[in-house]
């Protein structure tokens, strides 16, 4: 090898390990220092954006805790019922009394309209309470919504709707629909209250002070910081000429001072002491101006009351009379004179009779029963198919005559011997149907029953009573029942023919048939005169087959 071709190979030489050197340099060392530098840089501007963040935290803390002061309880009862309280006293306030809450509840959260912090978590609660006004006026609606929108909450009015009724014509005649939703944010500490409490108001006043914001909620805008803008106007901006150019009934007319009322007392009744060793209360009604502050004095006369006995009440404008004793007489009376005194002056009066309650009348002398001076003295069967019966009222000198054709049974009332029989017959036929017996005697005795008359035989008469009087009530309460004053009897079991036909005509029960015979008395007949079943079926099957009112009665059918 020649000299030139040794100092080729070593230049060669020593170019590659150069160029291994570099390439070995580039790769684990200058590589490894580039990536190193960029992510000291990622970290660096990592760390600067979470300072940023903390600094807008630290400047939004401020405003965060501000809204969860605005915000309504995390409880939703006690967030309900306490912001439902605040509206009604915004109303109350307002003078509106006609209102109820129509619907309150909480708004199903639907993302993204109301955002979630974390899954199935939406941000805040929407709360919606629905108000139904009615019979206000404009002014009362403008007060209300003023007094809305001072309170530092997060609430609004997402609708608001206004209809006049056009049958009223008063400006008070506006319907008003408002929808109210309140928010009560994700997070909020519990509290019992709508607003939280100051420490200072929790020092001084503890539960007192609770309930006092409570009950005066606009209190509240004193303890806590207000917006610094209004939401419903500037504070310049007057409010009356929205009501003074009222869209729904005009221009507001001028004011007109209000009349004066002159103060008067209302009339005051007679009263009448009963002996019953109570005192008596006499309320005294006062009005017109100066009526709130008015004093009322009593003076009496006569000789039932002293005047020193009266108790006079300035708060409850009532006067107290004393209880009467048992030594008064009946004709004893007094004369109280009532004063009252307005609070500008102004002085009125009445006066009242007080007298004794008439001593009780004691009750009339129970009526007689005459039903065994009720007979039946007549009875009279005629070849031409006629028949007559003659009912006779002993104690009152009444007489019933019965008069039965083939086809027809009339019932007349006579007073024999008298210039009235006509007259009382007239009016018994007038006033009752043909065929009905009704036994009064105007009210001088307890007696007094109605029959239907069905027909006339040879032994008696044959009575239908629809709504009879049973023997074994009549037994028991005695002569007095047979006047029909008494207990009306149990009815007895129905038409069997109602259990298989399902026919409520046949639920009525059958009337009970009497016989009246010739000779006895009402009480007999009562008593002892009531058919069997058998002999009822015979008589209604003649009346039916003979088609006449009058029985001929055959040996076949001789009296059991």
């Amino acid at each position: 090898m020649t000299p030139r071709e040794f100092r080729s190979a070593l230049a060669l030489l020593g170019l590659m390990v150069v160029a291994v050197a570099g390439v070995g340099g580039y790769w684990f060392v200058y590589s490894p220092l580039q990536n190193a530098h960029g992510m000291r840089q990622q970290l660096q501007k990592d760390i600067d954006d979470l300072e940023l963040q903390l600094m807008q935290m630290l400047k939004d803390r401020g405003a965060v805790a501000e809204v969860q002061r605005q915000s309504l309880p995390p409880d939703d009862t006690i967030a309900q019922a306490q912001y439902a309280q605040l509206l009604e006293r915004l109303l109350l306030q307002a003078g509106i009394r006609d209102f109820k809450f129509s619907s309150v509840g909480i708004v199903q959260a639907r993302p993204p309209i109301i955002p979630e912090v974390a899954p199935k978590r939406p941000a805040y609660k929407q709360h919606r309470f629905v108000i139904n006004i009615e019979n206000v006026n404009l002014w009362q609606l403008v007060d209300f919504l003023y007094a809305y929108y001072q309170l530092d909450l997060l609430h609004q009015i997402s609708s608001l709707r206004i209809e006049r009724n056009e049958r009223d014509p008063s400006r008070n005649g506006l319907k008003v629909t408002i929808t109210s939703d309140a928010i009560a944010v994700d997070g909020v500490k519990s509290r019992t209250s709508l607003f939280p409490v100051t420490n200072v108001v929790a020092a001084v006043a503890g539960n007192l002070g609770l309930q006092l914001l409570q009950k005066n909620p606009e209190q509240t805008r004193l303890l806590q910081w207000t917006r610094a803008e209004p939401v419903l106007a500037f504070p310049p901006r007057d409010y009356r000429y929205i009501v003074q150019n009222d869209i729904f009934y005009g221009v507001l007319p001028p004011y007109m001072p209000k009349k004066p009322v002159p103060f008067a007392m209302a009339p005051l009744p007679d009263v009448t002491l009963r002996r019953d060793g109570k005192p008596y209360v006499v309320r005294v009604r006062l009005s017109g101006d100066g009526s709130e502050d008015a004093e009322i004095s009593a003076t009496v006369t006569g000789s039932l009351i002293a005047e020193e006995a009266l108790e006079v009440d300035n708060e409850n404008w009532t006067i107290t009379l004393p209880a009467v004793g048992p030594d008064t007489p009946d004709s004893a009376t007094s004369t109280v004179t009532v004063t009252a005194v307005s609070a500008d002056g102004v002085e009125v009066k009445r006066s009242f009779r007080v007298s004794l309650e008439p001593p009780a009348t004691p009750p009339a002398p129970p009526k007689p029963d005459i039903a065994w001076l009720i007979t039946l003295p007549i009875v009279s069967t005629g070849s031409d198919g006629t028949a007559q019966a003659i009912i006779k009222d002993h104690f009152n000198n009444f007489r019933y005559v019965i008069s039965a054709t083939s086809t027809t049974i009339t019932v007349r009332k006579e007073i024999p011997w008298t210039a009235r029989s006509m007259k009382e017959d007239a009016n018994y036929r007038r006033t009752h149907p043909p065929g009905l017996l009704v036994i009064s005697d105007e009210g001088t005795s307890a007696t007094s029953r109605t029959f239907r008359v069905v027909a006339i035989d040879e032994y008696g008469i044959i009575l239908a009573d629809a709504r009879p009087t049973g023997k074994t009530e009549g037994a028991a309460a005695g002569r007095g029942n047979f006047g029909g004053r008494g207990n009306p009897a149990r009815q007895g079991p129905a038409d069997p023919l109602a259990a298989l036909l399902g026919n409520p005509a046949t639920l009525i029960p059958r009337p009970v048939y009497y016989r009246w015979e010739h000779g006895k008395s009402l009480k007999d007949t009562l008593e002892k005169g009531q058919l069997k079943a058998e002999e009822i079926d015979n008589i209604l099957r003649r009346i039916a087959v003979t088609g006449t009112v009058v029985l001929r009665r055959l040996p076949e059918d001789d009296r059991q």
